[in-house]
């Protein structure tokens, strides 16, 4: 009898070892499948945050591009803008030059001393502008404004009567 109890509880005992190891195996595989998923997951992630930070930077590059293109244009365009100013002045001082000349006396002196002190300030002047190729957007607005008070202060010079 004991040997039919003892086989009675092998009997019983096989088929839940067996679910037992169905059950490992199977949880096994199931955390492998996790694990890939995970994998597959945290890659699609990368993929797609590295996507968006290239879309990013072009987005940057684009926009660093057109304010470089602006600033260029701006600085052109005030480079043209005293370009023509520096003509107009160039025959203002040519006309005192020439008053210079025609004077006599005191007034001759006077004009001649005006005509140094204005070829000293528009050499000064042409000087900084000639800078104008090197100057940066940071820069910009403190280099305009210096460039338009020498230039105010040399045009009220040749001006001067």
């Amino acid at each position: 009898m004991l040997r039919t109890y003892v086989l009675s509880i092998v009997l019983c005992a096989i088929p839940l070892a067996i679910a037992c190891g169905d059950d490992a195996a199977e949880m096994q595989r199931t955390a492998d499948k996790a694990q890939v998923d995970a994998n597959t997951a945290i890659a699609a992630a990368r993929t797609k945050a590295d996507q968006e930070a290239r879309n990013a930077q072009a987005e940057a590059d684009k926009k660093i591009a057109a304010m470089e293109a602006n600033f260029t244009t701006l600085r052109e365009d005030y480079r043209h803008t005293v370009t023509l100013n520096l003509v107009a002045l160039d025959k203002k001082i040519a006309d005192l030059k020439a008053r210079a000349k025609k004077a006599n006396g005191k007034e001759k002196a006077g004009l001649e001393a005006r005509v140094a002190a204005v070829e000293a300030k528009y050499d000064a002047f042409t000087k900084d502008y000639s800078g104008l190729d090197t100057t940066v957007a940071s820069s910009w607005d403190a280099t305009r404004a210096r460039l338009d008070a020498e230039w105010t202060e040399l045009e009220r010079q040749v001006d001067a009567t």
